[in-house]
């Protein structure tokens, strides 16, 4: 039960959440030399797969988001999502 407590603070909702969520976004395409918009544009060159794929790991693992805001999120569907994070590697 604890272990579970401390996860749910782990990922605690509200502005903050959205505020982080933006933040990772931002700095993974800051590293990756891409916009922001482009990463929900659609696109799907090997460095926008790419960048989805450490956004959308990061966004689950960190902070809890789920699939589907994620996938609204990086302009792909909640299964897409869904497969992106089962197939880590």
């Amino acid at each position: 039960v604890e272990k579970l407590l401390k996860k749910q603070q782990k990922y605690d909702s509200g502005p903050d959440r959205t505020v982080k969520m933006k933040r990772i976004i931002e700095e993974c395409c800051k590293r990756a030399d891409i916009q922001p918009s482009a990463v929900s544009g659609g696109g799907r060159t090997r460095k926008l797969s790419s960048i989805r794929k450490e956004i959308a790991m990061r966004l689950a693992d960190e902070l809890g988001i789920a699939y589907a805001e994620i996938g609204r999120q990086l302009g792909i569907s909640t299964s897409g999502v869904s497969r992106i994070i089962e197939r880590r590697s």
